[in-house]
């Protein structure tokens, strides 16, 4: 909660102290930016941990998001675990102060919310369907390699996912014996945890996830139960939304996303223009691979605003502008690098190498503050960077529109280099995918860009986003790399022997990965 009248931490002065404020018309004080968690207190800007969600229905009245303070400005964002309690001061100006207006939690499950579920079913099962048909077609034709890296790419990816789900199932299960012992509340049926794991195992973990989701989603519209037990349910279907949306966007960036890029390098290296059923089959990959990051994108960027009060949430009109862009921009970025690749090989790597360092480098440098511990900070970002090989992230809060000319400038310089080199050098002058796959490439930026700006412009929840920004070196530089409007981070509490001790670990909260919603 934030409290109204200013407290210090170190006794009277206001000197090098953190002020508790209520009214957002303070200027140029320090003050903490505090927050409330239902059934977890008073929280602060936060260091994640290896907890996860309690996620079952007898927890699901104290998952609920109140009155989170952010600015307006996060997308993307990698929801799981819990958080240490560590305050952090920052100068208030008032283009810092975050919207007071709460958009109350009426994220209320509607029809479409229901086909948009079923939506993501369906194209994970598919895409899964798929990419196993093609393992099978290519070890008939005894092409061993190419089905080789193609199964392992299925089976690694859905391996990190299974043991995620399952890791992620065992800590709800002992936080939930805890609580609900503690409490009195009835346990989860064990056929419930058994359907879970068994799911889990035979890779339908965000499968069964999602069905939990759209399971409570009805209940939180059941006109028979009581308000209070239909807020239960939409808090339970909120965090079954997020959590299913996290494991549909780990499966999709390991799996989708390389397999895409894979298959197009095969299909240019095979030229199957004579067998209909195998290029229905890889025509068949292709579309559900990446319709499958896109759908991933869009899943978590809506689950994300639906969670928080303080978010306005999308409306229908503006999932297809959203779902577009994020599709080409995408599309785009793989058909370059499996164009690239099939002229040039192994020297693919060299160039996502090169991209991954310059934005590992500069994710560092935005001082992003995800982990208590540098190395585990450092490991985040080289993370993150290997996902915006294939679109953008943004890792901080502030102004982004800086941020995205940088991020698209040197993906576009990249993508113009392996385009022009492929289409000048490729063996394949004058097929028919050369001059088609250069017109292609085109178009998709085209798209990208005008669906990115209509978005914005348009359809954003926000509304009312300024076309100009400042141009001075301050707001430029806070944009592109660290805020300097921050104190030290030497000054954080965590590590001023002074500040109170705030490391009690507080259970089931969020850890946000702020993503481009705001320019």
């Amino acid at each position: 909660m934030i409290r109204s009248r200013p407290t210090y931490a170190n006794g009277d002065s206001p000197e090098n102290n953190i002020i508790h404020f209520q009214q957002p018309n303070v200027l140029n004080e320090e003050i903490e930016v505090s927050f409330e968690m239902k059934g977890f207190g008073d929280i602060t800007t936060s260091q994640p941990t290896s907890h996860v969600f309690p996620t079952d229905q007898a927890d699901a009245s104290s998952c609920a998001p109140k009155n989170r303070i952010f600015s307006d400005q996060a997308d993307l964002g990698l929801a799981r675990g819990s958080l240490d309690q560590q305050k952090r001061k920052m100068h208030l100006f008032e283009k810092n102060l975050p919207n007071p207006k709460v958009h109350e939690s009426k994220a209320k499950f509607c029809y479409y919310d229901l086909v948009f579920g079923v939506s993501a079913i369906v194209i994970f099962l598919f895409d899964i369907v798929t990419d196993v048909m093609m393992v099978v077609h290519y070890f008939r034709e005894k092409q061993y390699e190419y089905g080789g890296v193609t199964a392992a790419l299925v089976a690694v990816s859905s391996m990190i996912t299974c043991l995620l789900g399952l890791h992620w199932y065992l800590i709800d299960y002992h936080k939930e014996k805890k609580r609900t012992t503690a409490e009195h509340l009835t346990l989860t049926p064990k056929y419930v945890w058994g359907l879970r794991i068994l799911c889990t195992l035979f890779m339908l973990g965000p499968v069964v996830r999602i069905i939990e989701y759209l399971y409570y989603g009805l209940k939180s519209r059941n006109i028979k139960c009581h308000q209070e037990e239909r807020e239960k349910y939409k808090q339970a279907m909120l965090y079954k939304d997020l959590n299913s949306c996290l494991l549909r966007l780990f499966e999709s960036f390991l799996e989708s996303a390389p397999q895409l890029a894979w298959q197009i390098y095969i299909s240019i290296k095979l030229k199957r223009a004579s067998d209909t059923i195998s290029i229905s089959l890889l025509v068949g990959t292709l579309l559900s691979s990446w319709m499958s990051l896109a759908m991933s994108l869009l899943s978590y960027h809506k689950s994300l605003r639906n969670s928080n009060d303080l978010k306005a949430k999308m409306s229908f009109k503006s999932l297809p502008f959203y779902f577009i862009w994020r599709l080409s921009e995408v599309g785009g970025r793989i058909l370059c690098i499996a164009f690239f690749a099939s002229a040039f090989d192994l020297w693919v790597f060299g160039i996502l190498t090169l991209h991954w360092i310059i934005v590992s480098v500069w994710l560092i440098m935005q001082n992003t503050s995800f982990y208590k511990k540098n190395l585990q900070e450092k490991l985040f970002n080289l993370i993150c960077s290997f996902v915006m090989i294939f679109c953008f992230l943004n890792m901080r809060e502030g102004h982004t529109r800086y941020r995205v000319i940088i991020f698209y400038l040197l993906v576009y310089i990249e993508n113009a280099f392996m385009l022009a080199f492929w289409f000048r050098f490729t063996k394949d002058l004058g097929a028919w995918f050369h001059i088609w796959g250069f017109i292609v490439v085109l178009v998709l930026f085209a798209l990208h860009v005008s669906f990115q700006v209509v978005y914005y412009t348009l359809f954003h929840p926000t509304q009312n986003i300024p076309l100009c920004l400042s141009c001075d070196r301050h707001t430029i530089y806070s944009s592109m790399c660290d805020d300097v409007t921050h104190s030290r981070r030497e000054e954080s509490p965590a590590e001023n022997v002074n500040a109170p001790n705030t490391n009690q670990p507080l259970e089931s909260c969020t850890p946000m990965l702020s993503g481009s919603l705001s320019l």
